[in-house]
């Protein structure tokens, strides 16, 4: 009896070694080429679109078990959107257990190995995505469960494929291009080093899944993970306790002003912080997002550019974020020594992004904030502001076209140097050669200090501004200095010219002691007692000219002194010719 055991047991045992090696040989003498051509025409059917492999073969592993290699293989784009190909990837791995498909009749995928896969995604100047196309033809019977029959429906998944569980995938490599052609120029942005890894992957039940990627960086700069659940028929996937952080820290400026070339302008020199994404809820599919709920933050961050006065730092912004919209709760930053606060909404951010914000500035050095500009005064102080700005656009240009705000700012401890605004007004005055020059020494010291060193120190200094059009109109400004006192409005455009009207009324004190020198400035005081002078300025904000309102004076000294006056102001004996300098100051006017 035993003997029969033994001789039973040696011939099972054979005929399961030669099983083995006729498996082995069979893997590997089979040649799956030969199927590539139909197996790529059906798949091409079932999605619409030109599908080619360029080799493939099965092999045998005693730890993989089955396993099939691919290589070369891509997925044609459609031709409306572009010529080249949607998907590509260099080589694929897959291991089937070849005892859970034998003894237990089902499939269990070992691996899946992913190496170098690349994907471009395109939205055209419409709206339309490329990746919607895909499946939409009708497929012959027997085609992929899950895309739409002939009357339209979508089909139900085997319960065998649905069983289906991968033990481990891993994607390596991947680049994944997003080509933006809503806006101009066209948005490219591209996330590649893209690594992707998932145990026990399935298509009946959730799976967790880990990310690393670089985005414009030459090493891996973002992290994420979060549970999945697959939607066949849907063609969507569901996303639960999504958790990403981006180092920006780690961009690569060059490149990024390469492939975005809408930055440029802005003259990014520094970009650091951390954002972190942690979304609850998230469903994406072929049509973009249809649902997130989530929220973002934005946290020890640094932006330094051309475009700004100063150096961001310590940024701190929280949100919430839903498919549409991000309500920025709160933002923060330090810039020249002080503090900028408020909240913000970010509409539409998937396409052109409309953005409405609330703000408070509090104090600015002002001396920090000019630094940069080169203008040819200097100014400090502390600066205070608020109001609100909307703009929408995806580049500086677009942005700066649509820029509407109003805010309230005001100045404290204000000084300006190189300039002294007593001498700018009095001395302007071509009809009184030498008047300020003349009275100087009756000035209280303090004043003649100033005037002397070109110094103007401002009580009082604010102002309301609308900008819109490109326009900065400035309304009910306000300064005051110890010697004098400024209301004035005017516009200053965003890309350089400045038009000012300015009334200048001097201190009391100052006007009785130019009176006193200069009889003539005495047809020049108002109601008050104080010497007006109405002046225009005009030009760039690196070349201001300042001028008084020629006509304004002549009529006062006119209707104040009359003809004798005008003789001794224009060095002539005759009163009618002096008349005639009066007008031909109009007519260069």
């Amino acid at each position: 009896m035993m003997r029969v055991l033994k001789v039973v047991f040696l011939s099972f045992i054979s005929l399961l070694l030669l099983l083995i090696i006729a498996l082995i040989i069979f893997f590997k003498t089979f040649d799956l080429n030969k199927h590539l051509p139909q197996i790529a025409s059906q798949v091409s059917t079932s999605l619409g679109r030109d599908f080619n492999v360029e080799q493939a073969s099965l092999g045998f592993s005693f730890t993989q078990g089955i396993v099939l290699q691919i290589s070369n293989m891509a997925l044609a784009d459609d031709p409306v959107f572009s010529s080249k190909p949607f998907f590509t990837v260099d080589r694929v791995e897959v291991g089937l257990n070849l005892r859970a498909l034998l003894w237990e009749h089902r499939i269990q995928v070992t691996d899946i190995f992913v190496d170098a896969p690349r994907v471009v995604i395109i939205r055209s100047a419409e709206g339309a995505i490329n990746v919607a196309g895909i499946g939409k033809s009708t497929p012959p019977a027997g085609s992929f469960a899950g895309q739409p029959d002939t009357s339209g429906k979508a089909q139900k998944l085997p319960a065998e494929i649905l069983a289906l569980l991968v033990k481990n995938m891993e994607i390596t490599g991947a680049e994944v291009t997003f080509i933006d052609r809503m806006v101009s120029p066209e948005l490219v942005l591209r996330i590649d080093q893209l690594d992707f890894q998932v145990n026990d992957l399935s298509l009946s039940r959730p799976f967790h899944g880990m990310v690393k990627a670089s985005v414009f960086a030459k090493m891996q700069n973002l992290k994420a993970d979060a549970d999945f659940a697959l939607d066949i028929a849907k063609q969507a996937v569901h996303v639960t306790g999504f958790k990403a952080a981006l180092d920006i820290s780690m961009i690569d400026l060059d490149r990024l002003k390469k492939e975005l070339p809408m930055v440029n302008p802005a003259g990014l020199k520094i970009l650091g912080g951390v954002v972190t994404l942690a979304a609850d809820d998230m469903s994406a599919g072929a049509r973009g997002l249809s649902a997130l709920k989530g929220q973002v933050s934005f946290e020890k961050g640094e932006v330094a550019s051309a475009l700004m006065p100063d150096m961001m730092k310590d940024i701190y912004v929280k949100a919430d974020i839903d498919a549409k919209n991000i309500n920025v709760k709160n933002f923060e930053f330090s810039i020249a020594g002080g503090k900028v606060k408020g909240t913000a909404m970010v509409s539409g951010y998937m396409g052109v992004p409309d953005v409405s914000a609330v703000f408070s500035a509090d104090s600015l050095d002002l001396e920090a904030l000019l630094v940069n500009y080169k203008l040819p005064i200097k100014m400090s102080g502390s600066a205070f502001a608020s109001g609100d700005v909307k703009f929408s656009g995806k580049t500086p240009d677009g942005v700066m076209a649509s820029l509407k705000a109003d805010a309230q700012a005001e100045i404290k401890n204000g000084r300006i140097d190189n300039v002294n605004l007593l001498s700018l007004g009095v001395g302007k005055i071509p009809m009184l050669p030498g008047v300020l020059d003349s009275v100087m020494a009756w000035l209280p010291v303090d004043i003649q200090k100033d005037a002397n060193q070109g110094i103007t120190h401002l009580d009082i200094c604010n102002a309301k501004l609308h900008v819109a059009d490109g326009d900065i109109l400035v309304s009910n400004a306000n300064m005051m200095t110890p010697d004098l006192e400024v209301q004035g409005q005017g516009k200053v455009k965003l890309s350089g010219p400045v038009e000012f009207k300015v009334d200048v009324h001097l201190a009391k004190t100052v006007s009785d002691r130019l009176v006193e020198k200069a009889n003539d400035l005495a047809g020049l005081k108002d109601e008050q007692g104080r010497i007006y002078l109405p002046i225009n300025i005009s030009g760039t904000l690196l070349k201001v000219k300042v001028q008084p309102d020629m006509q304004y004076l002549a009529k006062k000294m006119i209707a104040s002194q009359g003809g004798d006056a005008l003789q001794q102001v224009f060095g002539t004996p005759k009163a009618a010719d002096a008349v005639n300098a009066v007008l031909d100051l109009f007519k260069k006017k």
